[in-house]
């Protein structure tokens, strides 16, 4: 009975030991200390269990491990039927459980160009793609997709599936690759795919034996628009000016913003040359019209230049430079119409382009230039003032008349420095004259648009005349119609502002631009100056006589003096 007892009882600990781990408990362990057979299999269970509770808590790490990822996990089986997936996958395929995604085929999870069964292709050890999540998703949820074989068994193959979401990640490439093509105002194609483009299309030249125009457009007097209206309807005038070129093109033409209010437009699949000059007069007229903008209707006119390969050059950027400079002789030619390229433009533009380098020269060293004295008396023979013309002693060209670097001290930018010089060298001298007793003298210096628009004029010319110790009622501005009527209101201010310091103020050629005599009456000036054009012929010509005598009349009716 006792060693019936001391066998039965260890045999009944293991048994009952047995049953608890079968049930879950891990941490079963057994007394094992008996040195027989027992004791072997008491000893034997304990490292079954522990091997066991190993086991399990590896599982449960990995689990755990898989639920963390951020990453979607799929295991699929040889045809591709899933039988698991962890949290990850489930929220980015947005259903409502793993149940719901389990058994479904990769064919009813994803699509993609390339073919979604690829992925359980045999012999490669990873593949790779990218691929949409099936679904009303917006957006459209884009995930990169990655396959590697495993065993689901002795027998089993399948793969496990990783889903990486990267549709922030696609929409920032996309987002980047369109800043660097694309104009974000407009949506048009920048410069530098604008010159990919081109240079595709005059590759295929020899193949198509067709012809490839070039259109270089640029508003006239956008700058007026952003000055008087702000530059939020400067954006809009272009987003129209965009509408009405795309317009007035053919399908496979291609337009582009070049820079500012300049647009590049290239003309594919010409018959002749000559289209691309039609094509530029349909575009010059179609900005004939006024463009409403909110309740502004603005007027706003084209000038174009056209070249075209491969007549003119095969390369894109010679072609892109001819009708640069044709659209610059346009413009010349009094702007609101197109201009073909000729290769006489170019010498004229290349004169253009050394003149504007020499003047800039000129201005900083002051060495070149000269100003030039224009009397002006008054009809009893009293002398009473000069005007200070400018001119250009060149040392290799000779003098230089304003009318041959004006134009292009103006497209440079260099005006205001101009003027501010001529101002300074007119109110030297006039200095020296009251000096040598002529004290009754006034001088009369002419300012551009660009010095008018100076937001530090004012300052400017008050410490010119402080600092030569002039009487301010000697000196004597002279200004353009255009630059009173291009922004009354500012320019009135302007006016105002000169006048308060004593100077006079005089409007320069009356008569040619397009005063409003309703705004003519509010402006500050003293002298109206009328256009020789009226004054050459005025004994002659009963026109000339009516105007000028009308003109007469309506200054002396506002106290102002007249100079002819």
């Amino acid at each position: 009975a006792l060693l019936a007892t001391r066998i039965a009882r260890p045999m009944r600990d293991l048994r009952t030991a047995a049953v608890t781990l079968g049930q879950g408990a891990l941490s079963t362990r057994v007394a094992a200390d008996l040195p027989n057979e027992i004791g072997d299999l008491a000893r034997g269970f304990n490292h079954m269990a522990a091997r066991l509770e190993h086991s399990m808590v590896s599982r449960d790490y990995v689990e755990a491990v898989i639920e963390s990822m951020a990453e979607g996990l799929l295991v699929v089986d040889d045809d591709g039927k899933v039988e698991r997936c962890n949290a990850a996958m489930v929220a980015l395929l947005r259903a409502p459980g793993a149940q719901a995604v389990t058994g479904l085929r990769l064919q009813e999870i994803f699509t993609s160009e390339a073919e979604i069964g690829s992925l359980l292709l045999a012999g490669a050890a990873r593949r790779t793609m990218e691929a949409r999540v099936r679904g009303d998703h917006q957006p459209p949820t884009l995930v990169a997709l990655s396959a590697a074989p495993m065993m689901l068994g002795a027998e089993r193959r399948g793969r496990v599936i990783l889903a990486q979401d990267v549709t922030e990640q696609r929409r920032q490439q996309d987002r980047l690759h369109f800043l660097a093509s694309y104009d974000t105002l407009t949506g048009l194609p920048n410069r530098r795919l604008f010159v990919d483009q081109l240079q595709q299309s005059l590759a295929r030249l020899p193949w198509n034996k067709s012809h490839v125009g070039l259109l270089f457009f640029n508003l006239d007097r956008f700058k007026f628009v952003n000055d008087s209206m702000g530059h939020d309807v400067g954006d809009v005038m272009l987003q129209r000016v965009t509408e009405r070129i795309q317009a007035s093109l053919r399908p496979g033409d291609v337009v582009g913003r070049w820079a500012g209010d300049e647009f590049v437009i290239m003309l594919n699949g010409l018959a002749e040359p000559g289209h691309a000059q039609v094509l530029a007069e349909k575009i010059v007229a179609q900005f004939r019209l006024p463009v409403q903008i909110g309740p502004h209707e603005i007027f706003v006119t084209a000038s174009v230049g056209s070249s075209c390969a491969p007549q003119d050059t095969g390369d894109a950027g010679e072609l892109i430079k001819n009708a640069d400079i044709a659209m610059y002789a346009a413009k010349a030619a009094g702007k609101n119409s197109c201009c073909h390229y000729v290769p006489e433009m170019r010498n004229r533009s290349e004169l253009r382009r050394l003149l504007e380098g020499a003047l800039r020269r000129a201005i900083e060293t002051d060495q070149e230039l000269r100003v030039h004295y224009q009397p002006q008396q008054a009809l009893d023979g009293t002398m009473i003032g000069f005007e200070a013309l400018v001119r250009w002693q060149h040392p290799e060209l000779g003098l230089i008349a304003p009318g041959q670097f004006l134009p292009a001290a103006e497209e440079a930018g260099l005006m205001a420095l101009l003027d501010e010089r001529v101002m300074r060298m007119a109110c030297a001298e006039l200095r020296r004259w009251h000096d040598a007793g002529w004290t009754g003298l006034r001088m009369a210096v002419n300012l551009s648009n660009q010095s008018f628009r100076r937001s530090d004029l004012v300052e400017v010319v008050d410490q010119i005349v402080r600092e030569f110790d002039l009487p301010p009622q000697t000196v004597d501005l002279e200004l353009t119609e255009e630059i009173v009527m291009d922004n009354v209101g500012s320019a009135l201010k302007t006016m105002e502002r000169l006048r308060a310091l004593g100077l006079r103020l005089s409007i320069d050629d009356f008569g040619t631009g397009y005063s409003s005599l309703s705004q003519l009456k509010r402006c500050p000036i003293s002298v109206l100056k009328i256009d020789r054009s009226f004054v050459t012929d005025v004994t002659r010509d009963e026109s000339d006589r009516a105007i000028t005598s009308a003109i007469i009349a309506l200054a002396h009716r506002l106290e102002i003096a007249v100079l002819a």
